[in-house]
């Protein structure tokens, strides 16, 4: 049995627990989305620092002249960054859409092409006979199109509304992200002084110590993880250049999409990919996607603990 002061003990944590939880559950539902631009701003503020510090104190620059060009060129770095993306993902996704109504057609159309593939995709798999289940739904495609043309209308006004309901907010944020930023970043210790001032004298010191811990770790792995990504990306990139990949850039954001998730990594895209291939009889580029993902894995091994 615990004595009367154990219980009380559990009690009183319990009773912060439940309290925490709520305010955590209140916080996301009701404040995060608001919050969420200023928060943007300020890990952008943070990490302009040690620049804004280099400008201000070695080359005299005013730290307000110094905050603004910084921000100015962050910004639009990022929209060139994300206008390059969006340029080559809607140019990639384009030549999709016309290989792909093109393919179709060809099925519809052409029984010597529907043929040729579903002898095709039947050899791939050697250990099951697949072919009369492909010639069901090559005779049924028509009808199986229809269906997915009317869910694709049915899906289609519904995000067109989403996307004119979230464009205006964006730009909003994004404005508000600037802004915030420049002043953030110019009043970085003054803002961080009033922001500590909100705790209890007794906590500051414990809070200037967990800043100081999460400075050091927290934000160095996520730079550190940061540019693996981006590594992993440019070499997934180049080599499904060299190896003649279609939709190369598309295949290789998605691929280092998947390796962020975790226990996933490249390998679920690339090996995969490769049996498959090999099984198609493409010995070159089966060999060339395991050399790849090789490749990738040594030199995230050597990148990892540095």
């Amino acid at each position: 049995m615990l004595p009367k002061e154990g219980y009380k003990k559990i009690a009183v944590i319990l009773f912060y627990l439940v309290v925490g939880l709520l305010f955590l559950y209140l916080f996301f539902k009701y404040l995060f989305s608001a919050l969420l631009p200023f928060l943007i701003a300020y890990i952008i503020a943070f990490a302009l620092q040690g620049i804004i510090a280099f400008l201000h104190g070695r080359l005299h620059i005013p730290k307000k002249l110094a905050s603004l060009l910084l921000v100015t060129l962050t910004s639009g770095l990022f929209f060139l960054l994300v206008y390059l993306i969006v340029a080559r993902v809607y140019e990639e996704l384009s030549a999709l859409t016309i290989s792909v109504r093109n393919f179709i057609e060809n099925l519809r159309s052409d029984p010597d092409f529907a043929r040729t593939w579903i002898d095709r995709i039947n050899d791939a798999f050697p250990f099951f006979d697949i072919e009369q289940p492909l010639t069901d739904f090559w005779l049924n495609i028509d009808a199986r199109l229809q269906q997915l043309a009317e869910k694709l209308s049915g899906a289609v006004i519904p995000l067109l509304g989403g996307i004119l309901t979230v464009v205006p907010n964006a730009f909003l944020g994004i404005f508000i992200v600037i802004i915030s930023s420049y002043y953030m970043a110019t009043d970085f210790t003054r803002i961080n002084r009033f922001l500590l001032s909100l705790f209890p004298r007794k906590l500051r010191a414990d809070m200037k110590k967990a800043y100081g811990d999460a400075k050091q770790t927290v934000f160095k792995l996520l730079k550190a993880y940061s540019l693996i990504i981006v590594i992993t990306f440019a070499q997934l990139f180049v080599g499904f250049l060299l190896l003649d990949v279609k939709y190369a850039f598309l295949i290789a954001l998605l691929t280092a999409f998947v390796d962020i998730l975790p226990v996933l990594g490249t390998g679920t895209v690339l090996v995969p990919w490769s049996v498959w291939l090999f099984a198609a009889g493409e010995f070159p580029r089966a060999v060339g996607l395991l050399v790849l993902y090789l490749i990738i894995s040594v030199l995230r091994q050597i990148l990892e603990p540095k």
